[in-house]
């Protein structure tokens, strides 16, 4: 799903804190799986795969299946 404006926002958080405890970690761990899907969009409100940043608790090596470097491109400021 991709929200595209704040009333989408707020209804997705309303929905989502409305879940119990243990369907909300179920969520939220699912939307884990989807963390480097960065398949680019850009509207007026919300932009992906201009950046990627994610958090650990931990990662391991053995976690690791492939990695990539790339190179910072400028920032354009026009």
């Amino acid at each position: 799903m991709t929200l595209t404006n704040e009333k989408d926002w707020e209804n997705e958080e309303s929905w989502f804190d409305s879940l119990p405890q243990d369907i909300q970690k179920q969520k939220m761990l699912e939307s884990w799986e989807r963390i480097f899907d960065i398949e680019p969009y850009e509207t007026d409100f919300a932009a992906k795969g201009k950046f990627v940043q994610a958090t650990f608790w931990k990662l391991r090596e053995k976690d690791i299946i492939n990695r990539k470097f790339v190179k910072k491109k400028p920032i354009s400021r026009s």
